[in-house]
């Protein structure tokens, strides 16, 4: 399950899963590079938005 969570200036979201934790997806307000950490807090995985036209 996806959930927002509201933050100033920054775009958070929490990632639920079932069996494998949860992990915290976080970006800057008007950027479209986004980080995800694990529950203890370590990086997994840092991925760039991208829109084709």
């Amino acid at each position: 399950m996806l959930r927002s969570r509201f933050a100033f200036f920054t775009k958070k979201f929490t990632y639920e899963t079932e069996g494998r934790g949860s992990y915290e997806i976080i970006s800057p307000a008007f950027s479209k590079e986004y980080e995800i950490s694990d529950e203890s807090g370590a990086l997994v995985a840092r991925f760039e938005q991208r829109i084709q036209k």
